[in-house]
């Protein structure tokens, strides 16, 4: 009787460390494919930032509907324009007409600019912004809204 209670109890030790061994080898795999799908998800679909809003706080937007470049003059006072509205195909120029160098931070987007330089943006706005208005920060000064069509 007690040969068979060693068996059984050696039997239920067995199926339990088998169990345990076949939930960490596939949950390790379960884990690491789905790690790698991520991963290429966001290299063949990059992560666009969401927008801050639907719609824009400032009422007149200006257009850039013929051209490949939006462009947006940041100065002490306000930007011009206060709202731009673009498509996901076009770049974005900031000017920078103040009297210090301002660094902009949009999405993943990061530059400084000199005082009297510009910058043009090498991605279009589809490519890291997804659809909606965007505030970029403009420090120390302050930025347009960005309504990408």
């Amino acid at each position: 009787m007690e040969n068979k209670l060693k068996q059984k109890k050696w039997l239920f030790i067995g199926v339990g460390a088998v169990i345990l061994l076949l939930f960490i080898v596939f949950g390790g795999l379960v884990r690491k494919n789905a790690n790698q799908q991520k991963a290429f998800s966001d290299r063949v679909f990059p992560t666009l930032k969401p927008a801050d809003a639907i719609d824009p706080a400032s009422g007149i937007c200006r257009d850039y509907p013929d051209s490949e470049i939006a462009e947006v003059a940041i100065s002490e006072d306000i930007p011009d324009p206060k709202c731009m509205k673009v498509l996901p195909g076009q770049r974005l120029k900031v000017v920078n007409k103040a009297n210090v160098e301002i660094n902009i931070y949009l999405g993943d987007l990061k530059f400084k600019i000199a005082s009297g330089s510009a910058y043009t943006a090498e991605r279009s706005f589809g490519e890291f912004l997804a659809p909606g208005v965007h505030v970029p920060v403009v420090a120390p000064l302050s930025g347009p809204e960005i309504w990408v069509q």
